[in-house]
């Protein structure tokens, strides 16, 4: 006979499986209204240019990654890209 203090063992089909890795939380934000177009009604950008400063970039030690993503952006939002430049890290030729 056991006594009532001794621990007594539940039986396998009471027992639930936890998994380790708990899940991601949920994370929401609230969506902001959109702005006023602030070139007014109707009006839109139509050209751009992207000035890339970096000594690395024209040395050749670090590649240029981001010119035809931009260029791309562009291109799918009616933009007409007009240039891409890249100076050295120096004030005077920028």
């Amino acid at each position: 006979m056991s006594s009532p203090s001794s621990p007594i063992a539940a039986p396998a089909a009471t027992l639930k499986y936890y998994d380790p890795v708990p899940p991601p939380p949920s994370i929401t934000f609230p969506i902001s209204p959109i702005p006023k177009n602030p070139l007014g009604e109707g009006k839109h950008i139509r050209t751009a240019a992207a000035l890339i400063i970096g000594d690395e970039i024209l040395n050749g030690k670090t590649h240029d990654r981001n010119s035809h993503v931009f260029a791309q952006y562009c291109f799918e939002n009616g933009v007409d890209l007009k240039r891409i430049e890249v100076v050295p890290d120096d004030e005077a030729e920028m």
